[in-house]
This record gives structure tokens, C-alpha cells and sequence, in this order.
């Protein structure tokens, strides 16, 4: 190991000697007799490791030496202890202020000398290699790093950078931000340095512009940060042209999937059905997993699921609360080749904004205040198996972003680590909001809105599918009957007319609880009228019923369909006597004829 080299600065050479014998054999000494001699000797190719300086010199004393050493980049870094016989505290202020790391007083005690010498040296090769170790990594990264003041002036650029754009490291110290970025981006500077003042950090998209005139997009991660007492800005540029062409190819590859689908559906409509789906109906189309529904809107959600089971796609999952968004999802991930791995479901409106990150992608300790250990988030817990997301509309702005490129870059990182997981996981989204007005408001992203509609399947209201309620309602007899241990074998026909008429605004999760409100209370082994909530019974005569003609004949010829025109099987179906469907074909042929009349 070199032997530490110490530089003495004074006119007087029995100080100088003084210090030599002190500092000998530990260290190699030198002598300058004049401040010119000093700054030579500190600027040339074999400088000192730490300057002994006397304040009181003649032509230039030793604070003048001391301001031109710290202000010349060559010699900074090397420490100053000033060397006086006075113990001044306004002066030692005044050396420290200048950049000096000590002071020493004569009469020299040798201890002291030693003690301060070993101190600074050891402080300065610790400072040099951390620095070194900073520029290795610096040099070293695959993105493009710059560190640029608030003026857009670079002070310092990385090997990565300088092959993007295209300049020399030294081109570039004398170049600005508005010298490399694109015509569209000139101008912005002021708004985002705004940003960055405010928060200390940023992530911005821009196009830098190459030497040879070329642009390409980058995503720029900025962060406050101090070069030499003054604040700059630290930025991460990392190139996104493949990144946006995935994205397009992404979205291109939606629309393929869509039309497939779509084709797919139309060719099962045309050829229709063979013996063997014909027996699969039979047994599995009144219910698809624990999905309920005959209807044709039902018919066309089977065929959609089991076309989508076995692929990796996005799913988006909408329509109103109470629709069974959740069993879908469910049905997606068990009828599925990830069946085997966990379904984790995320309550998005339940998430505290805060803590989105944390519990979504983990935390290390001591990432942030209270992080007492580790913590697994819930993209790594879903591991092989599907990631739900629900209630996706209420996820905040902020965050929006974030999950827009873990789900592009299809890896997280948990929140005060850099090290990337792969994520394996199925996405399937649900909202019951209105997305594509969340955009036009801008309180939902669009590319995001996009990436999650790879594919969408929109489940309708209850009241657009009011056929399924006598199917509903036997279901959930069924169910409900086992549960609170009652014989209860149907519902009766005044009954099942009120709950076709009702408007249903909370859906199938509404239907439900009122089945079991009605098996609670029925005393029988029939649900009556007077087995429904109070606010059916007040408006079981009410002519808004009548206005459901239309509806309960819809379900009537659903009914005689499914029967193959069998009046007492479909009569069955409905949970009816055959007198009040002959009644009812009565009254139906009765309307039919006053309206071609009118």
C-alpha cells in the first residue's frame, strides 16, 4: 500500500521541519515555501493526499490558497488543515467556511498532529471510494443517466447516455436539455422542473432527438439531488421505443382475439349444435359452475367462458353491481389450466392510496415508516394462478401508471427494493363504473383502459334477462332450503308474477337476498306473496305489474320453447297451474290482437 503523501505549506522552514520530524516515518513529506509553489504542486500529476497549510504567507496568504484548491475540480477533493499560531474562532469559521477540514495551533503537540492527519486521511479515502464506487455504477448501467441543474445545463452524463443520443460526454457538458429533446417537448421544461421542485422526484415521457436528427420516445424517472451544495436533478432515461410497439402489437392482437371470438361464435350458431353438446346442454346449461341463467344472453357468457378458459388474455369484466361479476371471475380461474394455483382476489375500493403499492407488490423492512418486516403483496401471492382485480374503476390516478407498467413489463418490484419479479399470474379486472366516461373526465387512463380490455365480457341486468328469474328462484329455494333445514318446494304462481315485475336495481345479489328473506319467513312448502319483502306486498296490485306484459311473455314463450310446446311441462317450468297459462296465452292473444288493430 502507498505511503500517504503530506504536503506542508509555510515560509517559516523550522515549521516546516517541526511537522516533518512529527509526521516521519508514517507519512512522505513535502515542503512549499510560498501559496504558488503550493498550487503547482497540488495540480500536478502526482498531487498530495492531504495539505498542511499555514494561514500567514506572504504574496498570498493561506486562505487565498485554500479558495483556489476548492474551486479548482483537479483539487477539491484534497483535504486542508490550516496551520496558526492564533486560536481564533472567527478565523477557524472563516477556513472552515473556505473549505478547509481542520485547524492545528502552534506550539504543535504531536499527538494532536497525528491524531488529526490519520483522521482526514482515512475520511478521504473512505469519500474517494465511495465516489469510485458511485462512478463504477454510474458507467456501468444499461439506461442512460444524466445529471443536469435547474437551468437544463448537464453536469455529469453516463457512457449509456452519450451512445443513445449520440455525443460525447464533453459535447454534451456544453449542451442543455433543449439542445438533445424534440421540437413537441421544448417549452415543457419549466412545468415539469414545477413538478419536480414541488414532490423532489418525477416520471415523464419525452423524445430526445440523436446527433443525427432521429427522435425516440423515453420514459425519464427524475429525483432532487445535491451536486457540489447545489440542488440538481438526477434522471434515469430509459429508451421505450420496443415498449410502445409491444403495446401496439398488444392491441392489434386484442382486435385479432376479438374477431376470433366473434367468428368462433358465429360458426357454433351456424352449424349448430351436435348430439354430444346437445347432452352438455342438458346437464350443464341451465347452470355454468355456479353461474345460473337459460337466457340467451347466459348462453352466449358459457360460450365466451369456455372459449377463454385456457388463455393468458386480460379479461375486463363489466356491468351493473349485483351482476356476478365475482363468479365469473371465479369461473374463469376453476375452469381454467391455473386452476391448480391461487384465485387473490384485490378489493381495489377498499385499498387505502397510501398503501396500494405495499399491498399490492409487497415491502422489504424498513421501506418506509412502521414497515416492521417483509411482506409479501399480492401479485407475488397469486404466483401461477389469476390475479382479480376488482372494482378497477376505483384504483387512484396517481397509481394508474404504476400498474400500466407492471402489467406491460409483466415484472413488480416490492416497495424499497429494486430487485424485479417476474409475475406468472392471469389478470381479470371488473368494475361496475363506466370506464370509457372515467377517461373523457380524465379520471381513468386510457392506455390502461386498453390494456386491461384485451377482452371484455359485460354481464347484463337482471331486468334484461328477466327469463332466468324462475330458474333464480328455484336455485336459490334449493340453496336456501338445505341451509335453514326447511321442505320448502316451489313459489307461488302471484309470487313469481311480482318478482318478474320488479325492477331489480341491485340484480341477481338483490334477487337473492329477498329468496332468502322469503325462505326465512314462509311457513309452508310454497313461497306466497305475502312470503316477499313488505315493498312487493304494498304494490302487489299496482298497475305497473300489468306494465310487464311484455316481459312475462317473453318468459311464457321461453317456456313453451324449452318444453317443445308441452303446456303442462312448461306449465311445470313456471310453477304455474295449466288454467292460469291457458289464462295467460289468453291474454297475451287478446293483446296481440288490439295492437294490430290500433
Amino acid at each position: 500500500m502507498a505511503v500517504p503523501k503530506i504536503l506542508i505549506v509555510d515560509d517559516d522552514p523550522t515549521n516546516i521541519s517541526v511537522l516533518a520530524d512529527i509526521l516521519k516515518p508514517d507519512y512522505e513529506t513535502f515542503a512549499a515555501r510560498s501559496g504558488e509553489t503550493a498550487l503547482n504542486r497540488a495540480r500536478s500529476e502526482n498531487p498530495p493526499d492531504l495539505i498542511l497549510l499555514d494561514v500567514r504567507m506572504p504574496s498570498i496568504d493561506g486562505y487565498d490558497v485554500c479558495r483556489r484548491l476548492t474551486e479548482d475540480p483537479r483539487t477539491k477533493r484534497i483535504p486542508v488543515i490550516f496551520v496558526t499560531a492564533v486560536n481564533d474562532s472567527e478565523n477557524e469559521a472563516l477556513g472552515l467556511g473556505l473549505g478547509a477540514v481542520d485547524y492545528i495551533t502552534r506550539p504543535f503537540r504531536p499527538a494532536i498532529v497525528q491524531a488529526r492527519v490519520k483522521s482526514h486521511l482515512a475520511l478521504a479515502q473512505a469519500r474517494q471510494a465511495s465516489e469510485n464506487r458511485y462512478r463504477e455504477l454510474f458507467s456501468s448501467m444499461a439506461d442512460g443517466i444524466v445529471i443536469y441543474d435547474f437551468a437544463g445545463r448537464f453536469i455529469e452524463v453516463n457512457p449509456a447516455f452519450c451512445d443513445n443520443i449520440g455525443y460525447s460526454r464533453e459535447e454534451l457538458l456544453h449542451m442543455t436539455l433543449v439542445d438533445i429533446e424534440s421540437e413537441s417537448d421544448n417549452g415543457r421544461h419549466e412545468e415539469r422542473f414545477a413538478e419536480i421542485r414541488r414532490t423532489g422526484q418525477g416520471l415523464f415521457e419525452v423524445r430526445h432527438q440523436r446527433r443525427d436528427g432521429s427522435t425516440f420516445p423515453i420514459e425519464m424517472g427524475v429525483r432532487c439531488v445535491d451536486s457540489d451544495g447545489k440542488p440538481a436533478v438526477l434522471a434515469v432515461c430509459r429508451d421505450i421505443t420496443e415498449r410502445n410497439k409491444a403495446g401496439e402489437e398488444l392491441k392489434r392482437y386484442r382486435d385479432q382475439l376479438e374477431d376470433l371470438l366473434a367468428r368462433r361464435t358465429e360458426e357454433l350458431e351456424e352449424k349448430g349444435r351436435t348430439l354430444a353438446e346437445l347432452e352438455r346442454d342438458l346437464k350443464k346449461r341451465k347452470q355454468f359452475r355456479n353461474i345460473v341463467g337459460k337466457s340467451e344472453a347466459m348462453q352466449t357468457l358459457y360460450s365466451r367462458l369456455e372459449a377463454l378458459a385456457d388463455l393468458f388474455s386480460t379479461v375486463l369484466i363489466t356491468g351493473e353491481s349485483g351482476t356476478g361479476k365475482d363468479l365469473v371471475a371465479e369461473a374463469l380461474h376453476y375452469g381454467s389450466i391455473r386452476h391448480e394455483g391461487p384465485l387473490v382476489r384485490v378489493a381495489c375500493s377498499d385499498l387505502s392510496e397510501n398503501l396500494i403499492e405495499s399491498e399490492l407488490f409487497g415491502h422489504v423492512r424498513g421501506a418506509f415508516t412502521g414497515a416492521v418486516k417483509d411482506r409479501v403483496g399480492r401479485f407475488e401471492i397469486a404466483g401461477r394462478g389469476t390475479l382479480f382485480l376488482d372494482e378497477i374503476g376505483d384504483i387512484p390516478p396517481r397509481f394508474q401508471k404504476r400498474l400500466l407498467r407492471v402489467l406491460e413489463g409483466r415484472t413488480f418490484e416490492r416497495v424499497g427494493e429494486s430487485r424485479p419479479i417476474r409475475m406468472a399470474a392471469r389478470i381479470v379486472a371488473a368494475t361496475h363504473r363506466d370506464l370509457a366516461a372515467m377517461i373523457q373526465r380524465g379520471a381513468f387512463r386510457e392506455d390502461l383502459y386498453y390494456r386491461l380490455k384485451v377482452v371484455e365480457i359485460h354481464l347484463p341486468p337482471l331486468r334484461e334477462k328477466r327469463e332466468d328469474i324462475p330458474l333464480l328462484a328455484r336455485h336459490f329455494i334449493s340453496m336456501f332450503s338445505t341451509e335453514f333445514a326447511k321442505k320448502i318446494k316451489a313459489i307461488s304462481p302471484e309470487a313469481l308474477r311480482q318478482l318478474m315485475a320488479h325492477s331489480w336495481p341491485g340484480n341477481v345479489r338483490e334477487f337473492r337476498h329477498v329468496i332468502e328473506n322469503a325462505c326465512i319467513l314462509c311457513k309452508t312448502d310454497i313461497i306466497s306473496e305475502n312470503d316477499l319483502p313488505r315493498e312487493f306486498q304494498l304494490h302487489q296490485h299496482s298497475p305497473a305489474l300489468i306494465d310487464n306484459a311484455a316481459d312475462e311473455f317473453k318468459t311464457l314463450r321461453g317456456a313453451l320453447r324449452e318444453a317443445g310446446g308441452n303446456k303442462a311441462k312448461a306449465a311445470r317450468l313456471l310453477n304455474i297451474s295449466r288454467r292460469t297459462l291457458y289464462r295467460q296465452l289468453e291474454k297475451f292473444s287478446i293483446l296481440q290482437t288490439r295492437q294490430k288493430d290500433h
